[in-house]
């Protein structure tokens, strides 16, 4: 029939008499049971005390069955004792991901976050705070709750637009994400958020002209149709000097934004300058004190000293040390974001081959997330993935495998399933299961690494690459030689001496080699032995990479 306004009790109502007086008794309620558990707040479910914030729990239940056809969780069937340990252990899956709609992705996958929150306190603190947030949402304007970073905005956009793109595209990459810029800041105050709007416009206009400057003319000494992404980004980073002599944070912005966008297409030491000049810029706008903005740069820094080619395996612990630092002092020793420092600092460790500490490091940042957000938590996630890592690399394959692999639920708990992700997880998992033994185990779950990847990444991006080489190897140990050597041939000219992935280097090349020779075709087997040799020095001649490789240049006569 025709619409039907409801009215709704918001934790205010009463009963009252005649005479005006409240005869409600435990209608409304402070504690106790009288709920509908499918909306129940955890608070509820544990007979803890009630507040507002379980009327906005309430409010976040609906708003996500509006936004995807389903509750957050299926409670059919269950006990009470189970339906608790659900709804105060396990996050519910982002609505984008649930309904598959991208434009859900963003600031209401975050406002919905917020109103579910297990924590009543870190909720909206009254419904009327969640309706203005929705608001603001469908205003165009910034939202009270935290919404992605301009890396991530970035990122996203760049992993749909690969590297090869021309200059139009490479504008739009970075053009939408800086536009984001206003939307990337926490702030309840209207002139920040002003503030933020101005700084966005001025960095959007600098790159539209920019780019449209980028050509022969601008010195490129290329026509504009055969550009590259990078010659226009570095074009750009060049001109953001002269741009904004005084305006040092909308410069920082701009360099910020070219640093991560080269990131995210894998040209990890061309992202380097620009994210430096970007760090040095944001520590003098913010006085050397801990803030958001600097501590994201940091993140990024600290990513490219991991992939960096480059001899100092010390390089990426420099900014995670000191983003780990910047976390404790803005958001707490025990907070996730915490936990995520110390998983990236587990990343460097590993890569140092300090396999011990890498463990202890991964480990207590995987007690702080499942203490913080729970077990079923992004933190958590992020931490047993650094974990099972550190167990592979310590020679603990079945530790590792097991590990990553109970990561499994919370991925399909918080990840969409084009989410990047999940090539890293699968393939993860698949190194751990090869090296353990469990070819044909690992073969499986790398083929779904190397489907996700390859979905997401140009050929010669160096994460595609990863995948294509482990796989590879994987279907020579499992007999598949045919199969396998478009993947080795594809992954070796990604691989570099220095870079992270030296000993995949080492090991596809071996092993392409070998199995040439084991099905009669030509092979170097010279070249073939001396990258096993190279294997052998760096990871010792009792590791299963380099056991893998001998036993295949045996049967190759090698």
């Amino acid at each position: 029939g025709d619409p039907l306004a409801k009215l709704l009790d918001f934790g205010i109502a009463k009963l009252v008499g005649a005479a005006g007086e409240d005869a409600s008794g435990a209608l409304t309620q402070t504690a106790g049971a009288a709920m509908t558990p499918a909306y129940a707040a955890p608070e509820q479910l544990a007979g803890t005390e009630i507040t507002t914030a379980t009327d906005v729990y309430a409010l976040g239940v609906v708003l996500y069955e509006v936004l995807t056809g389903e509750r957050p969780y299926d409670l059919s069937g269950v006990t009470a004792a189970e339906a608790e340990r659900i709804v105060r252990q396990t996050v519910p899956p982002r609505p984008s991901a649930v309904a598959g709609n991208r434009q859900l992705a963003g600031d209401l996958d975050v406002i919905v976050a917020k109103a579910l929150a297990k924590e009543p306190e870190r909720r909206y603190e009254s419904a009327a705070a969640l309706g203005d947030d929705l608001k603001r949402h469908l205003d165009g304007l910034p939202v009270e709750a935290q919404p992605a970073t301009v890396g991530y905005r970035v990122g996203r956009f760049v992993q749909r637009h690969r590297a090869g793109v021309l200059v139009a595209a490479a504008a739009l990459v970075v053009v939408f994400g800086v536009a984001g810029l206003a939307f990337a800041r926490v702030s309840a105050e209207r002139d920040r958020a002003q503030t933020e709007a101005d700084k966005a416009q001025a960095v959007t206009d600098f790159l539209s002209s920019t780019f449209g400057a980028a050509g022969p003319s601008a010195g490129t000494a290329v026509p504009p149709s055969e550009l590259r992404v990078v010659d226009a980004l570095g074009f750009a980073a060049s001109e953001a000097t002269r741009s904004f002599p005084d305006q040092l944070d909308v410069r920082a912005a701009v360099l910020h934004t070219l640093g991560q966008t080269l990131v995210d297409l894998g040209l990890y030491n061309d992202a380097l300058g620009p994210l430096l000049a970007s760090l040095a810029l944001r520590d003098s706008v913010h006085g050397g004190r801990p803030h958001p903005e600097t501590l994201e740069t940091l993140d990024a820094l600290g990513l490219v000293g991991l992939w960096k080619a480059e001899s100092d395996q010390d390089y990426g612990a420099l900014y995670y040390r000191r983003a780990l630092t910047m976390r404790e002092a803005l958001y707490g020793e025990t907070s996730a974001e915490v936990s995520r420092g110390l998983a990236n600092l587990a990343e460097t460790e590993i890569e140092r081959g300090q396999f011990a500490e890498a463990i202890a490091l991964a480990q207590r940042a995987l007690d702080i997330a499942r203490v913080a957000e729970g077990p079923m938590s992004e933190a958590a996630g992020d931490a047993g993935f650094a974990l099972g890592r550190a167990y592979g690399f310590a020679g603990q394959f079945r530790a590792a495998d097991s590990t990553l692999t109970s990561l499994l639920p919370i991925a399909r708990a918080l990840l969409p399933p084009d989410d990047a992700r999940w090539g890293e997880l699968y393939t993860a998992i698949g190194q751990a299961r090869l090296l353990r033994g469990a070819t044909q185990a690992a073969v499986d779950v790398l083929e779904q690494a190397a489907t996700s990847r390859a979905a997401r990444f140009d050929p010669g991006h160096p994460l595609l690459a990863e995948t294509q080489g482990v796989l590879g190897i994987a279907l020579v140990e499992s007999g598949r030689h045919q199969d396998a050597e478009p993947l080795l041939r594809a992954a070796l000219p990604t691989f570099r001496t220095g870079d992270p992935y030296w000993f995949y280097q080492h090991a596809t090349a071996a092993v392409l080699e070998a199995s040439l020779a084991q099905r009669g075709l030509p092979a170097r087997l010279d070249s073939a032995r001396t990258s096993a040799a190279l294997l052998a020095d760096a990871v010792g001649r009792e590791s299963p990479w380099s056991q893998i490789v001998e036993r295949h240049l045996e049967s190759a006569g090698g």
